[in-house]
């Protein structure tokens, strides 16, 4: 299997993961959640009104999207959901769990462990073996690349 490797800012790392959470919502039936990721409802000033009506068009079009009823969605694990929002699901959490990891101990230490960024991730998907998915905090990527410098 062909693999990649990319290096991301902690910035990226966060639209990465906010991206991949929600293409795993949708393909879930979770339509309503694109509501959070327009001009409307993110830019500096939000406009509760605009989120209700996008909130209440959206959960119009899930029965038509997905065959349940209004405010009802497809399980993660259901055969109804595709494996890349499995997969996409999965690469999240890790990503999730790395962000978690790299803030300093003593603000960690503000969240109890059942807060769901503190939760290592739970595989979903038989095609992601979250494993092999490796991430690295900035500081450790910088050193590596510098142990790599110094190997030369």
């Amino acid at each position: 299997m062909t693999q990649y490797r990319l290096t991301l800012s902690s910035q990226q790392v966060a639209v990465v993961r906010d991206a991949l959470e929600l293409y795993a919502r949708l393909r879930m039936g979770q339509l309503d959640e694109a509501r959070h990721h327009v001009p409307a409802t993110t830019g500096v000033k939000y406009d509760l009104k605009a989120s209700h009506i996008l909130r209440d068009r959206l959960l119009e079009l899930v029965p038509i999207a997905t065959g349940l009823g209004p405010n009802q969605y497809h399980s993660l694990k259901s055969g109804e959901v595709s494996p890349a929002a499995r997969i996409a699901w999965d690469i999240q959490q890790v990503l999730r769990y790395a962000m978690w990891l790299a803030r300093p101990e003593a603000e960690r230490q503000k969240y109890p462990p059942w807060w769901v960024f503190a939760r290592p991730p739970d595989r979903t998907s038989e095609l992601c073996c979250l494993p092999d998915l490796e991430v690295t905090s900035e500081p450790a990527a910088r050193k590596e690349a510098i142990a790599r410098r110094q190997d030369r």
